[in-house]
């Protein structure tokens, strides 16, 4: 009976390069080529192999890599509405000053100072489809213009990146409901997000969305928690 053949050496490193993805070794840089070959003592062919293969990671030449991490629930939405061919626009942008106990614990800064809060209308073919609210702590950098990479409509933001997100149902209040042009108390789809934000406590983004405009699609991945959290539009 002949001898089983050796697995290639790429597959070794892939699997020790996953388990150290899932430890969360790479969530700031991952490494070159170089620092590849010299760490598994292999050639850059196979360490080139070995990444190509993990395909989670956007090469920088000579700065090493970032992982690629999947598109946000708020991000599906604006990328498959626009894939349809449905006109997104943010409108209606105004600044007010709000508390939040939850949100605060959620940055660790104090409940008692009351954030900016930078409100906008996200409209699919000129009508109201969801209301975003950026929450801001005294100092962050962030402004309206990052608004529009979160919902999906511009490029990915170099500055803010969600690390956390949640999609809930949710009782929409007055003021929402008002933007929305729905009646009072109607059901919304919450959305919120902690952003990080280099060198900064970070930020919140919190988006309600009408949930009638579009149907959807939920998938349940027997590797999450829950349900994947933000369903695909259909027209």
């Amino acid at each position: 009976m002949p001898a089983e053949s050796a697995p290639p050496l790429w597959a070794a490193v892939l699997d020790d390069l996953r388990t150290r993805l899932a430890r969360g070794e790479f969530a700031e840089r991952f490494p070159t080529d170089r620092e590849l070959t010299a760490h598994y003592g292999i050639s850059r062919h196979t360490a080139r192999e070995a990444v190509r293969r993990l395909g989670v990671v956007d090469r920088r030449p000579r700065l090493g890599g970032r992982i690629r991490r999947p598109p946000t629930a708020l991000e599906n939405l604006g990328a498959t509405l626009q894939a349809l061919g449905v006109r997104l626009t943010l409108a209606g942008a105004s600044r007010r000053r709000r508390r939040s106990r939850r949100i605060a614990s959620a940055l660790g800064v104090t409940e008692a100072k009351p954030m900016d809060v930078l409100v906008q209308v996200l409209l699919a073919d000129g009508q109201p489809l969801l209301v975003s609210e950026l929450w801001l702590p005294a100092g962050c950098p962030l402004s309206d213009a990052d608004v529009a990479p979160l919902l999906g409509v511009g490029a990915s933001s170099e500055i803010a990146r969600v690390v956390d997100e949640s999609v809930l149902p949710a009782v929409a209040t007055a003021e929402t409901s008002d933007a929305l042009n729905l009646p009072a108390g109607a059901a919304v789809f919450c959305a919120d997000q902690l952003i990080a934000v280099p060198d900064h406590p970070g930020a919140w983004h919190r988006a309600f969305i009408r949930p009638e405009r579009y149907r959807c699609v939920v998938r349940w991945e027997p590797a999450s928690d829950g349900p994947n959290p933000w369903p695909c539009p259909t027209r």
